[in-house]
C-alpha cells in the first residue's frame, strides 16, 4: 500500500546490503528510496569527535543519546553549539531543511517538442516553454496549449500571447567577432571607426555618431548619448554577429 504513492519514502541505513537488490522483489514502486549507509560501528568518542570537526548547522540525534548511560556515565553525545533535534522511538519530527533545487520531471508530449542544438565543444543546449504543474509536491512541465487554432478568421488579429511570445524568443551565444561587426557597420553605413582593445576589454568609438560599444568578458554597453534609434540599430548589428538558438 505505501510503495505505490509517491508521498512516501524509505531510507535504507543498512551498509551491507545492496538496496537496490533488496527493493527488486517489490517493483514497481512509485516512492522514494534513499541510500544513506550508517556506520555502526562508530563510538560515542568518535562520533564527538567527528561532530566537531563537521560543525553541523542541525543535529539530529535520538534522545537516549544526549543523556549519560547510569552505568557509564561517559558514554553520550556532547551537544554542540548549534541547533539539536532530538527524538524518540517511533517519534515524527519536521526537518528544519531549506531546500534549494527541486526535481522537475518532463512529460512525454513535451519531450517530443524539444529541438536541441549543438553549441560546440560538445554541449547540447535547448530551450523549454511550457506549463508548471505542481501536484502533491511533483513537478511536471506540459507543452502550451496550441494557440495556432484558435485565431479567428476576420482580419482582425489579436494580440500574441505569453506562450506564443516565449516560443519566438532566442538566446544568443559564442563569442563576438569585432572584426565582423566592423565590417557590417560599415555596411551599414558608419564609418570613421576607431577600435581600442585594452586586456580583455575592446571599445569601439564611432566617431561621427559621438558613440562607443564597449565588450567587456560578459556584457555589452552602448553608449549613445539617449540615441534610441542608433541604439537599437547597433543592438541589431551585434546580434547578427552572434550565434542563436
Amino acid at each position: 500500500m505505501w510503495g505505490h504513492n509517491v508521498n512516501n519514502s524509505i531510507i535504507f541505513t543498512e551498509p551491507d546490503f545492496p538496496y537496490l537488490q533488496v527493493l527488486a522483489p517489490f517493483q514497481p514502486l512509485a516512492m522514494k528510496a534513499f541510500y544513506c549507509p550508517i556506520d555502526t560501528s562508530l563510538n560515542y568518542q568518535q562520533a564527538n569527535k567527528l561532530i566537531k570537526e563537521l560543525k553541523p548547522n542541525v543535529l539530529v540525534i535520538p534522545e537516549a543519546y544526549t543523556k549519560p548511560h547510569p552505568n557509564a556515565p561517559n558514554l553520550f553525545i556532547e551537544q554542540p553549539d548549534k541547533k539539536i533535534i532530538t527524538f524518540k522511538c517511533g517519534e515524527i519530527i519536521r526537518l528544519p531543511l531549506k531546500r534549494k533545487l527541486d526535481r522537475v520531471y518532463i512529460t512525454y508530449d513535451m519531450a517530443q517538442k524539444i529541438v536541441p542544438r549543438d553549441v560546440g565543444n560538445g554541449v547540447t543546449v535547448s530551450t523549454i516553454t511550457g506549463v508548471l504543474e505542481v501536484k502533491d509536491k511533483v513537478h511536471n512541465i506540459h507543452p502550451c496549449a496550441d494557440s495556432s487554432n484558435d485565431k479567428p478568421s476576420g482580419s482582425k488579429m489579436p494580440p500574441p500571447s505569453r506562450e506564443d511570445v516565449l516560443k519566438n524568443t532566442k538566446y544568443e551565444y559564442g563569442t563576438l567577432d569585432v572584426d565582423l561587426l566592423k565590417k557590417r557597420l560599415i555596411q551599414d553605413g558608419i564609418t570613421n571607426i576607431k577600435v581600442e582593445r585594452t586586456g580583455n576589454v575592446v571599445m569601439l568609438h564611432l566617431i561621427n555618431e559621438d558613440t562607443t560599444i564597449k565588450f567587456d568578458e560578459n556584457e555589452t554597453h552602448i553608449i549613445c548619448g539617449g540615441k534610441q534609434s542608433l541604439r537599437l540599430k547597433l543592438r541589431d548589428s551585434v546580434l547578427k554577429c552572434l550565434q542563436s538558438f
